[in-house]
């Protein structure tokens, strides 16, 4: 497993309801019970392990890196940011090692979602 960068952890009324470790081109995100891991691959390809299922999909992104939408592998939206909602950011300036172990540098942008979740997390390469 890669190296941990950043931990997030949430809490309500002293009890773990959520936790996610980001590292690099990896996450894991535990939630009441259920895990999910996300490895983000080349080519704008993220699969999605929970349990023993493995679920490809593709994002959509801009000219710099930003997801706008992704798709499951039969070709349903299945997250959009375009939805109309507002969302808070946080941006942590930083960098890590891609899958050839090359360390880029840039910003780790983490979005606060509508249940004040962070929920997203970009890494954008600064150049």
């Amino acid at each position: 497993m890669p190296k941990i960068l950043f931990l997030c952890v949430v809490l309500q009324n002293g009890k773990q309801i959520r936790a996610t470790v980001y590292a690099g081109d990896y996450e894991k995100i535990t939630e009441n019970g259920t895990t999910r891991e996300f490895y983000y691959l080349d080519g704008n390809v993220i699969v999605v392990k929970q349990g023993t299922n493995f679920n490809k999909y593709i994002a959509f992104t801009d000219s710099i890196g930003n997801i706008l939408s992704v798709i499951n592998g039969d070709g349903e939206k299945v997250f959009d940011a375009d939805d109309g909602q507002l969302y808070k950011q946080l941006i942590i300036k930083g960098s890590y090692p891609n899958s050839k172990g090359v360390w880029k540098d840039g910003q780790f942008e983490f979005i606060l979602d509508k249940e004040g979740f962070i929920n997203h997390r970009f890494f954008k390469v600064i150049h």
